[in-house]
């Protein structure tokens, strides 16, 4: 065993520590020491600051009344920082006319849209935030998770190489929820498995779970550790059977019998081991342990998924820091004098309500007669006296009861009440929160003030709004690092629905040729010159179905080139996302607002757009018909002007593809309104003999394509025509030829008899 460095003694290098597994553990359980240290006293700051905002008390305070301003400032802060789902919003980074890099886009949009929606980022993001505004810290990381099939072939099967390589691939770079404790690779002797399907999602980290390194900005910070709770099986699923029962079970969740210190763990029955993953930038690799189990580490891996920060989760929101380290100074801190005055001045008031009420004192003797007075039920009643001049003698009533001076407690609680206001108003100004922000407003106040109070309130609020915006937009662009690094290509197809290929339509089997008809033998042979005869009904149907067979392949050859062309892109535009989606060259990543949008300020910014763009375009449209030139001069000053304005930036691709058709278009008359003017009765003469030339020839050209269509027919039917009459005359050429052959046989039989009889009369 390595013991770890004392706090206050340094060592010059790692190898200082000893080597191998003991010195690994030494060594990061000598840096967790340091960091918590320097943590120890926010720590114990922000479990106060929960258990203020959750209202938790000792027993003996139970009935003394408070004012919890910390559960008002941060339900308030709450909706106000973040307040919806911010969508995400893939561009090309300079908007040039980029296909690929367009198609990349969408295709990235529409991934990380389906992610956002699917995976609970609005309930991380919540959690983050009110970390944020009660210790002073919001955590989330990202963790890819794939999902495998059913187990690889295995055996002789010429293909389970080429699987097993794939897989192992596979497993390497799927990190299995970012090799999180209860995540990482199967244990040895498992079948390979496919990846099947993909997610990458954020999952939100206790804030006392997270520790960093000693820095003072985000880019110093040399490593950051993430604390997990394992049961014996969790311990045993994702660092196999050896190691996971090697762990000892070193904690105790709430609802165990033993007492524990830490209370962050929902209750359970299962005893639990602490388990470490430790991020470390300086060396690029994450190193899981379990400080309870000593010179054990229990998994090393190399930079799992490859961001481009290398950490797994944005920049942590933090409340307020300095420029000597990044530990948070909750904003409960700062109003903490206040807060416990209203509490005293609650308390107060609340006492002394219970003791405004009528009470006095009188002579025992008398009880009977004045006690009456103020019991239930003596409402309109008179009550006898015995001794009535003995009782006016005494002085009456007024002698008898001595009440309860309650106008000194009356004027007590309104000047408490007065003291708890101011206390208010200078907690307002601490804190930024006004009482507009609160929707109280008091109804002499004139507008100029609410709308001075307003821009108050805004300008205190909008620098954390910016940095909650600032955090989710980073989370968006390491998931979007994440699917172009990680996923594959039918994952990408699956979430955006790209490519977008059309159904091929099915193709009728080829009709078959009817046989060719015999000519009788008495029929004269079709001579050129001749009147051609119809085809028959078997051929014209055949022709029929055959020019129909040719239809439909020609569609079916078109629309799989077109989604030929479609693959193409796609895998053009996946290839872009692998080069470019951690550098960000050409893509850039970027989320719209988290705060409820303002509908009069984006009416206002639509109609300001509006009646910009539509007279531009009334002037650029005439001139830019088909000139080339000034369309795409027209295109740019358009997009120039569409850009400064952040509603209309879904329009850029649209405006595109509208002057790009006005290059084409022939050039109008008269553009621009320049020239004389023109007679409208000539002009609608004009128009009326451009729609007479324009039917004539139309009539014209159908004409001529029924003509052409006829023609063609008729050829085709020659052609057929000619066909058979060629193959009836072959055939009767064959049929005369084999009757020649048959009649030079039978005269060369007849001349070899001849030829035998007369050699036998010889010989005789």
């Amino acid at each position: 065993m390595v013991d770890p460095v004392p706090l206050g003694e340094l060592v010059e290098t790692r190898a200082d520590l000893g080597k191998g597994e003991p010195g690994l553990w030494a060594y990061w359980m000598a840096q967790d020491r340091i960091a918590a240290h320097a943590e120890s006293k926010w720590q114990k700051r922000g479990r106060k600051i929960v258990e203020r905002y959750r209202d938790e008390r000792p027993e003996a305070m139970a009935d003394t009344h408070r004012l919890n301003i910390l559960w008002s400032n941060v339900e308030t802060l709450l909706p106000t920082l973040y307040a919806r789902t911010p969508r995400a919003d893939v561009e090309r980074r300079f908007r040039d006319q980029d296909d690929v890099g367009r198609l990349a886009s969408e295709i990235l949009q529409r991934t990380l849209s389906y992610s956002l929606e699917t995976t609970g980022f609005d309930l991380v993001m919540k959690a983050a935030v009110k970390d944020r505004l009660l210790p002073g810290r919001g955590v989330i990381r990202i963790l890819y998770v794939p999902h495998y099939g059913e187990p690889l072939p295995t055996g002789d099967n010429p293909e389970f190489e080429e699987a097993q390589s794939e897989a192992a691939i596979s497993d390497m770079e799927a990190d299995d929820e970012s090799k999180a404790p209860d995540s990482g690779p199967k244990p040895e002797g498992e079948p390979l498995r496919e990846v099947l399907f993909e997610e990458v999602k954020p999952a939100y980290v206790f804030w006392e779970d997270y520790r960093e390194g000693p820095a003072r900005t985000w880019e110093e910070v040399p490593w950051t550790r993430y604390r997990a709770y394992m049961t014996r099986d969790e311990l045993i699923d994702r660092f196999g059977s050896k190691l996971g029962k090697q762990v000892n079970l070193d904690y105790l969740p709430k609802g165990a019998p033993d007492p524990v210190k830490e209370s962050n763990v929902p209750a359970d029955l299962l005893k639990k081991a602490v388990v470490y993953e430790i991020w470390d930038k300086v060396k690029k690799e994450v190193v899981w342990l379990a400080p309870g189990t000593e010179d054990v580490i229990l998994d090393k891996l190399d930079d799992p998924l490859r961001l481009p920060n290398f950490f797994p989760g944005p920049d942590p929101l933090l409340a307020t820091t300095s420029n000597e380290n990044r530990i948070p100074i909750p904003d409960f801190i700062q109003y903490q004098d206040q807060a416990r005055e209203l509490d005293t001045l609650t308390a107060r008031i609340d006492r002394l309500t219970r003791a405004l009420k009528v009470s006095g004192v009188y002579p025992g003797e008398d009880k009977q007669v004045l006690q009456q007075l103020i019991d239930e039920g003596t409402e309109n009643r008179l009550i006898p006296v015995e001794d009535w001049a003995g009782f006016s003698d005494k002085g009456g009533l007024k002698a008898f009861i001595q009440w309860m001076p309650v106008e000194q407690i009356a004027q007590t609680l309104i000047q408490l009440y007065q003291a708890r206001d101011k206390v208010l108003q200078t907690l307002y100004e601490i804190t930024g929160i006004a009482d507009i922000m609160r929707g109280n407003t008091q109804p002499t106040e004139t507008a100029a003030a609410q709308k001075l109070k307003t821009n108050f309130v805004t300008r205190r609020v909008q620098p954390q709004q910016k940095d909650v915006a600032r955090f989710a937009c980073d989370t968006i662009r390491l998931m979007g690092a994440v699917v172009c690094e990680h996923f594959d290509s039918k994952t990408i197809s699956l979430m955006s629905g790209y490519p977008q290929l059309l159904p091929v339509p099915p193709v009728p089997p080829m009709p078959a040729q009817p046989p060719v008809q015999q000519l009788p033998p008495n029929v004269v042979p079709m001579q050129p010159g001749m009147p051609q005869q119809p085809p028959s009904p078997q051929m014209q149907a055949y022709q029929q179905q055959m020019m129909a067979y040719q239809q439909a392949v020609q569609k079916a050859q078109a629309v799989q080139a077109a989604n030929q062309q479609k693959q193409q892109q796609f895998d053009q535009a996946v290839a872009l996302l692998r080069q470019d989606g951690l550098t960000g060259f050409r893509i850039d990543i970027e989320a719209d607002s988290t705060i409820a949008p303002d509908e009069e300020a984006e009416k206002a910014a639509r109609t300001e757009f509006i009646g910009q763009f539509v007279p531009l375009v009334e002037q650029l449209v005439p001139v830019s018909m088909g000139n080339p030139a000034l369309a795409n001069l027209a295109k740019e000053v358009v997009l120039f002007g569409v850009r400064g304005f952040r509603v209309a930036r879904s329009l850029e691709e649209s405006i595109e593809k509208a002057f790009d058709a006005l290059a084409q278009m022939p050039p109008q008359a008269n553009a621009g309104g320049k020239g004389p003017a023109q007679n409208p009765q000539v002009e609608q003469a004009k128009i009326q003999a451009d729609m007479h030339d324009t039917n004539v020839k139309a009539q014209t050209d159908q004409m001529e394509i029924a003509q052409k269509a006829q023609q063609a027919q008729g050829q085709m039917q020659l052609g057929t025509e000619r066909l058979q009459a060629e193959t009836l005359q072959r055939g009767q050429e064959l049929a005369l030829q084999g009757a020649e052959m048959q009649q030079r046989e039978r005269l060369q039989a007849m001349r070899t008899d001849a030829i035998g009889s007369r050699m036998a009369r010889n010989l005789v």
